[in-house]
């Protein structure tokens, strides 16, 4: 006999085969997290040419901002690099 609080976890506890959650993960994206990943990239790369030791953090800070702005981050390595001072001070 299963004990009564196993049994409401074990009952409620949707059963997934492998094929199951493959499909689960692979579901389309929305079209602005496709492109926030690939920008992401390209704007990972540019941060840690000249902030490695927390290109992860201000990267991932920078993709809060809107695809338009990355784009525009991307081709202007002035303004990149004002964006990635602001987030180094908020880190401290």
């Amino acid at each position: 006999m299963t004990p009564l609080f196993l049994s409401s976890v074990t009952s409620s506890t949707k059963k997934l085969s492998p094929l199951s959650f493959h499909r689960e993960s692979t579901k389309p994206r929305n079209q602005d997290d496709i492109t926030k990943e690939e920008l992401g990239g390209k704007l990972y790369e540019k941060v840690e040419e000249s902030h490695p030791e927390n290109a992860d953090k201000v990267t991932g800070m920078l993709l809060e901002m809107s695809v338009e702005e990355i784009e525009r981050l991307l081709k202007n390595r002035q303004e990149l690099e004002e964006k990635i001072q602001l987030a180094e001070n908020a880190l401290g």
